[in-house]
């Protein structure tokens, strides 16, 4: 909880959040397969990085000026069964991006990190794997559609790491997900 708050509080500082040009944005979507399987099953794989998304946060944005900052905190879960058993993974990440505004579209880029990532199987060996916190880069496209409704894409380059072992996991996707305003 407390790396929570200070991340938290870091972005909120770092994106000179002030009230008055400030507000809240929220989007919600899917992460396609793009890293290293986690589970393989003879006909079900669950992917690292892979999976539904939601996430809330702040955007803060001069109206004289094209550029804006965005700090977003969500979740991320993706699950699957298989004969004798269920996996499912989740995590929490924490984006913070800067955007240039030109007409109706929306170009991004900055930083994702990914906390309390938790692999839970169960079944026939049941166990839970957990990961280290993953730092990453993010690259994101939004088209506006209407003044508060938005869709995009978002790339994601980012590697998951076991706790313990150590074993490195590739966890880079590309998602889509539709968003608001407000």
């Amino acid at each position: 909880m407390k790396k929570l708050l200070m991340v938290s509080g870091l972005t909120a500082l770092l994106c000179g959040v002030q009230f008055a040009n400030a507000g809240m944005v929220f989007n919600a979507g899917f992460a396609t397969p793009g890293g290293h399987d986690l589970i393989v099953e003879t006909d079900e794989e669950l992917e690292a990085g892979a999976g539904v998304y939601g996430s809330f946060g702040l955007v803060h944005k001069r109206t004289d000026s094209p550029w804006s900052c965005q700090a977003m905190l969500g979740i991320k879960v993706n699950a699957v069964e298989f004969t004798g058993g269920e996996a499912d993974i989740r995590a929490f990440p924490v984006h913070l991006m800067g955007f240039y505004q030109h007409k109706n579209f929306r170009y991004g880029a900055g930083l994702t990190y990914d906390l309390s990532i938790e692999l839970d199987i169960t079944g026939n060996n049941p166990r839970t794997v957990n990961f280290k916190n993953a730092p990453g880069i993010a690259l994101e496209m939004n088209h506006l559609f209407h003044k508060r409704w938005f869709w995009g894409l978002r790339y994601t380059d980012m590697d998951y790491k076991e706790k313990g072992s150590g074993e490195k996991f590739n966890a880079s996707n590309l998602g889509g997900h539709v968003g608001m305003f407000f």
